[in-house]
């Protein structure tokens, strides 16, 4: 049995789940509800709608997680689609995805970035135009340089009163996965070897944004 190599974790659950969520969510959100709305003509129709893709994303969720646990190995769809249907589907959709399908995304995505970087900033009209390009190739570069160097400089909203209802378990598991230049957005910095102070004790935060101390 031929034992396929597998290379080395790096990033940690909480950092992919920062990832998962932000692909998921993503800019959509921000560009499809104004479109949906006009071709509906109907708020209920449109919260119905939203509520039916929620379920249809549910499940699908729910059958990555259990690929995910069945087959885990790096490749993710690639991976499940050689075991189902062999190397030649798995190969096509591995060029596919490439080539055409996250390239696109990724454009369509950076091109909608263009219209709230303009409400925020004056950017002019010659740097509107190459916005989009300026951004896949910084991101590019962020990923070829590294998940890790991905992960880093995440900027975070800390829940909870004081120190009641902190997320503990995630600011440990943040200490622990190394990641670095972090921005916390919190209405406390902890204390001393519990809550967001171990992070502070780490050097892993870059810039706090509290309403005390």
């Amino acid at each position: 049995m031929r034992s396929e190599r597998q290379g080395g974790r790096q990033m940690g659950v909480w950092a992919a789940m920062a990832v998962v969520t932000g692909e998921a969510i993503s800019l959509g959100i921000f560009l499809t509800p104004a479109g949906m709305a006009k071709s509906v003509g109907s708020p209920a129709l449109l919260g119905a709608v939203w509520c039916g893709m929620a379920l249809v994303t549910l499940a699908g969720a729910l059958c990555f997680t259990e690929l995910a646990v069945r087959f885990p190995q790096a490749g993710g769809e690639y991976v499940y689609l050689r075991k189902g249907f062999g190397r030649r589907v798995a190969f096509l959709y591995g060029w596919m995805a490439a080539v055409v399908m996250y390239p696109g995304v990724a454009a369509a995505l950076c091109v909608g970035t263009v219209p709230y970087a303009q409400a925020l900033f004056p950017v002019p009209v010659w740097l509107a135009k190459m916005l989009p390009a300026l951004i896949l190739l910084a991101l590019g570069a962020m990923n070829y340089a590294g998940t890790r160097l991905s992960s880093d400089g995440m900027l975070l909203a800390i829940g909870g009163f004081g120190l009641c209802g902190i997320p503990e378990a995630l600011i440990v598991a943040l200490r622990d996965s190394g990641v670095r230049n972090l921005t916390i957005a919190s209405n406390n910095a902890g204390v001393d070897d519990y809550g967001l102070g171990l992070l502070l004790q780490t050097r892993q935060i870059k810039k706090m944004i509290s309403s005390y101390v």
